[in-house]
């Protein structure tokens, strides 16, 4: 929810995640700055790169403005994407699984074709891959 158009490198394919969103009330929410340990940068394919080249058009997106924003550049409220994941599983009669549950999802398919696992830790940017190795299937 707090990445920025200029967190894209469209040149190197990646997003550098370096803020967090968090809600404070109902309806306030804020962004803060990740500490350098914290921060990650994110190799993402091609096809979702033109995805983004396409809604950053779409939006009329400036450099500093928010990419979870609707055409408007109004930010999205920070339950809008667990909520439209929410119900697009339910249209579609999948298991229950949120946002994060894909992460760990993502995690154990990885580990599971054979990518090592200090590979697997630093796409996921756990700095130790016990971190990564405590997920299992059953997590998903």
């Amino acid at each position: 929810m707090a990445l920025r158009w200029d967190d894209i490198d469209w040149e190197l394919s990646a997003i550098r995640i370096v803020r967090s969103a968090f809600q404070v009330s109902r309806d306030e929410q804020q962004v803060r700055m990740l500490n350098n340990t914290a921060q990650l940068s994110i190799l993402i394919p091609e096809p979702l790169i033109l995805i983004l080249k396409a809604w950053q058009y779409e939006q009329g997106g400036n450099d500093t403005d928010y990419i979870c924003a609707d055409a408007q550049r109004r930010w999205l409220h920070i339950d809008s994407p667990a909520k439209w994941f929410a119900k697009f599983i339910a249209r579609h009669h999948l298991p229950s699984l949120n946002l994060h549950g894909l992460r760990h999802t993502a995690a154990v398919i990885l580990l599971e074709t054979g990518i090592p696992v200090n590979a697997v830790a630093a796409h996921l940017g756990h700095a130790q891959s016990s971190t990564t190795l405590n997920l299992s299937p059953g997590q998903v």
